[in-house]
């Protein structure tokens, strides 16, 4: 049996499946590290910023920020050693210390 691990997507769209947050604060400190307010901020990105560490997506505004697990998943990694490599990504390179349930998996499709 063969099980597809990622979306399929025409070119007016972008699909994303990523481990990670919608906590509004945490998406706020992690853009500006990124330095990515003027993006933003600008609307230019429709809801699709990719950082140096991060995925941010949504729609007008940033709804989720998270890290993509397509090849995590390929690897045969699980969700909990994903969520585990989330977490450090946040305390080292953000200094926040998110909580478990602050952590899902996220998904959807953007029109371009």
């Amino acid at each position: 049996m063969k099980i597809r691990m990622d979306f399929v997507t025409n070119s007016s769209s972008s699909s994303f499946l990523i481990v990670g947050t919608n906590d509004e604060d945490y998406i706020n400190k992690m853009i500006e590290i990124e330095n990515l307010r003027d993006e933003v901020e600008s609307g230019i990105n429709y809801g699709c910023l990719i950082g140096e560490n991060i995925e941010f997506w949504g729609s007008y505004d940033i709804y989720y920020a998270g890290i993509s697990i397509y090849e995590d998943l390929k690897k045969g990694e699980n969700y909990n050693k994903i969520k585990e490599k989330f977490k450090k990504l946040l305390k080292d390179k953000y200094n926040i210390n998110i909580l478990d349930n602050e952590i899902n998996i996220h998904y959807g499709e953007l029109g371009l």
